[in-house]
């Protein structure tokens, strides 16, 4: 079963699930895909999406259950950190306001992450398959145009400063 996520593109502190936390299914928001999986199939879970995962009970005549395999099942789980590999829009902007002498304390990067969806987003690492180009980035380097974008949100990040 996949929930729809709480958080868009949750920044580490923000995840539900993980660590010891429990999520009460009544606020896991609404159900977006609940299948079985069968040997064999993947299913991709983004980012932030609640998820759970278990065996279902063997029904008599079920292919899965009489291969013999019914008193076994596993899930796992591959993930790209790219939050805490420093990939992410927050962690461009934590390197320009240290290279400026200025730097958030971690709460108020908490409270920035938390009011701005862009700074959870993965940058736009060259070579990445997901990185959408438009005519006019298309001659800029992907992380020029992460610059752009953050230069551009920055009166909403930080009203009444400048970058």
């Amino acid at each position: 079963r996949v929930h729809a996520p709480p958080v868009v593109m949750p920044a580490e502190h923000q995840e539900r699930g993980k660590s010891g936390d429990r999520v009460d299914p009544s606020s896991a928001g609404p159900v977006l895909f609940e299948g079985t999986l069968r040997p064999g199939d993947l299913l991709y879970v983004p980012r932030g999406f609640l998820h759970t995962t278990l065996r279902p009970p063997c029904d008599e005549g079920d292919d899965v259950c009489s291969t013999g395999s019914d008193d076994f099942s596993t899930s796992l789980t591959i993930g790209v950190q790219t939050e805490s590999m420093g990939f992410t829009y927050d962690k461009l902007l934590l390197c320009a306001m240290f290279l400026h002498g200025e730097g958030p304390s971690l709460e108020e990067l908490r409270q920035m992450q938390a009011s701005h969806e862009l700074l959870r987003h993965p940058l736009p690492l060259p070579g990445a398959p997901l990185v959408a180009e438009s005519a006019d980035d298309a001659s800029a380097l992907p992380l020029e145009g992460a610059i752009r974008k953050l230069n551009a949100a920055w009166k909403y990040i930080q009203p009444g400063s400048s970058p």
